[in-house]
């Protein structure tokens, strides 16, 4: 079916056609890259003509069982040690993996740590007389925080790595600019399947059909700045009756749910945790808010935007470059929460908007079978 790359052992080319094994390393939280991740490797399965094996020490939170092969990596515990060897112990789970399933790539999403223990991994295994791939993807905060902790480290895994991608021209320049790479970064958007079944869903029985319902999902971390979300609301339930549901968690969980209280709308905002399927949500949403400090991409945007759902949003990283001001929704300054409340009460006080289908619209730009065989073409590159 598809040619790979060399002999295991001699090195030698094997010109035998056969599928190409690839390791997919992501986070298996809530959070953008590990839901890219969990996509693609569902997404390659299914076009069969990869054997997609997911390498952690977690099964993601968006992956089916049936639907990739799990190679399950344990920690490293010891006495001498406060803390486990996790990243020495993913580095031997992905040379395991490799040596079982004769992996061709590595495809590491979020350069610190998956992608270093990959190449750690590829250098290991290079010892051995076996020659693996390594792709990474950049996400985000691997690049703005990690990275500028790390420098050296995350110097060498851009000029290591065989091929390295970022989600947005944004987050590519910042690359760029911070680290000086000897190899090119090429940018692929993320995307979403179009395609896919979604469930009919109903709204909540705590929200009344006249009331209009909007949605926010993230990991709760400072830089999601969810409760300047939180404030937005409380400005348009004024004028609005809303609900605000929170999709979620993270370490200021405790902290939003004082907020809410305090705003004295904690029987129209509503924590409801961390879901596996969030598109249920979506379906009856009729806005989302997004208040982040920044953000590579907004995958969630995206998600939003293909059910028809506009977008509020602050205009920062590379959120601009998905979501278009006045069409498929609205974008202002970091922290403006006035001017986004306004944006919000005016857009739902005109009944002729088409908003709508312009979200739509938008997102098909960004469907799973335009994007992901830019992934395929420098696989099929790395492996001819």
């Amino acid at each position: 079916m598809y040619y790979t790359v060399s002999d295991r052992i001699s090195g030698k080319l094997n010109m035998q056609k056969r599928k190409i094994n690839i390791g997919i390393v992501c986070s298996p939280v809530i959070g953008g890259s590990g839901v890219v991740g969990s996509e693609l490797a569902k997404y390659l399965a299914k076009t069969g003509k990869y054997n997609v094996i997911y390498i952690g020490f977690n099964f993601p939170f968006r992956l089916n069982r049936n639907d990739v092969y799990f190679h399950r990596v344990d920690n490293v515990d010891h006495a001498l040690f406060t803390h486990p060897l996790r990243e020495v112990a993913l580095t031997e789970g992905i040379v395991e993996a490799s040596l079982k399933h004769k992996l061709d790539i590595i495809h590491a999403h979020f350069a610190i740590p998956f992608a270093d223990c990959a190449l750690q991994a590829k250098e290991i295994l290079k010892k051995m007389g076996i020659n693996i791939k390594v792709v990474t993807t950049l996400h985000g905060t691997d690049v703005l925080t990690l990275g500028l902790k790390l420098k050296a480290a995350m110097k060498y895994i851009l000029d290591q790595s065989d091929a390295v991608t970022a989600v947005s021209n944004n987050l590519a320049s910042h690359a760029i600019k911070l680290y000086h790479p000897k190899k090119n970064i090429q940018v692929i958007y993320n995307f979403i399947d179009l395609n896919q079944p979604f469930n009919k869903v109903k709204k909540p029985p705590y929200i009344n059909q006249n009331e209009k319902v909007f949605v926010h999902i993230s990991n709760f971390r400072p830089i999601k700045r969810v409760a300047d979300t939180i404030k937005v609301f409380s400005k348009i339930h004024k004028i609005i009756p809303s609900h605000l549901l929170l999709i979620g968690k993270g370490p200021q969980m405790a902290a939003l749910r004082k907020l809410s209280e305090s705003l004295k709308g904690d029987k129209h905002i509503h924590f409801l945790g961390v879901t596996k399927n969030p598109y249920s949500y979506l379906k009856i949403a009729d806005g989302l808010i997004v208040t982040s400090e920044y953000e590579s991409f907004c995958l969630v945007g995206l998600e939003a935007m293909a059910f028809g759902v506009p977008v509020f949003s602050t205009k920062v990283g590379g959120i601009a470059e998905v979501i278009q001001h006045g069409k498929s929704g609205y974008l202002v300054k970091r922290g403006d929460l006035n001017t986004l409340a306004k944006y919000i009460i005016k857009h739902f006080s005109d009944p002729n908007n088409n908003m709508k289908h312009q979200a739509k619209d938008r997102a098909k730009n960004f469907a799973a079978d335009k994007i992901i065989p830019q992934y395929e073409q420098i696989y099929q590159k790395l492996l001819s």
